[in-house]
């Protein structure tokens, strides 16, 4: 079959737009040139995938099935892309690890490079994401060990390393800032700065909002952590942290409350159930298990 795999995607895109001209514009490609691919495909199956009104392209009955197939067909073909990408990094001794933003703040330099001066035969490519971000990839393959905090156990091997407290922090004119405990459902009184759903501070915080029935005046919802605290520091919103970063950043301007329900974003060494480890990985494992994780002060 003379069908690529960029063939493929570009019929998925018209597919899922159900317009020429939106997919075309999407894919940096000329309606034309879209056109004459899908027209291609086609050919090479003998039979219409779309049919055209004035609402757009209409996929036939067998488009809709052949979508099915093709969603399949990308799938394994990533699937196997990404298995011998893991593979070539296995030969040549590369470990991608991933960390979730701030689980390396309290470690430093020392501790990313500390593996590569004992293990010169190894090389680390490091990446700082979401929680959210480093469980996909490493359920992907693109990511060969990754630290984050409540993972989903069923999808990965978990290992425990440690847990920091998560913390309200409130500005001078909140009525709370002379408080040294706070409840969530009291925290709903004032806006709130909180950083988006991919991080694990939010969806601990939001579960906790959904157990009291109560829920929080989100102002702002941000990917990172330095404007929801100069949002604080301005007096605008309070905002969720955790202790890793609190004790370093404004510590002068703002106050940081501990939570009543004792909140804790809970930091796990994660990798695929499906994928054997390499040497390599579990030389990095076995140095990361060495660690002290605990919050140094």
């Amino acid at each position: 079959m003379n069908i690529s795999i960029r063939d493929l995607e570009f019929f998925m895109k018209v597919y899922e737009c159900r317009s020429i001209n939106l997919a075309a514009d999407q894919l940096f490609i000329t309606p034309q040139g879209l056109s004459s691919i899908i027209g291609r495909m086609e050919k090479e199956l003998d039979c219409s995938l779309f049919t055209k009104d004035r609402g757009g392209s209409v996929p036939t009955e067998y488009g809709i099935h052949f979508y099915d197939c093709a969603r399949i067909m990308l799938q394994e073909f990533y699937g196997a892309k990404s298995d011998i990408d893991r593979m070539k990094r296995r030969d040549q001794g590369i470990i991608r690890i991933g960390y979730a933003y701030g689980a390396l703040y309290n470690f430093g330099g020392d501790f990313a490079l500390g593996f590569e001066r004992d293990h010169p035969d190894y090389r680390i490519e490091y990446n700082e994401l979401t929680d959210a971000m480093v469980e996909d990839m490493v359920a992907s393959g693109d990511l060969d060990v990754g630290f984050c905090a409540a993972p989903d156990h069923a999808r990965f091997n978990t290992e425990y390393l440690a847990s920091y407290e998560i913390l309200y922090v409130v500005h001078p004119g909140s009525r709370f800032y002379d408080s040294n405990k706070v409840s969530v459902s009291e925290i709903t009184e004032e806006p709130l700065s909180l950083r988006e759903a991919n991080f694990a501070t939010t969806r601990i915080i939001k579960r906790e909002f959904e157990k009291c029935g109560r829920s929080p005046q989100i102002i702002l919802s941000t990917g990172g952590i330095m404007r929801s605290l100069k949002f604080a520091a301005e007096g605008s919103a309070n905002t969720i942290i955790i202790n890793t970063v609190a004790a370093q950043v404004y510590k002068d301007t703002l106050r940081f409350i501990s939570f009543d329900e004792k909140l804790e974003w809970p930091l796990y060494m994660i990798t695929s159930r499906r994928v054997k480890p390499s040497r390599a990985m579990e030389a990095y494992m076995e140095y990361a298990r060495s660690r002290d994780w605990s919050l140094s002060e």
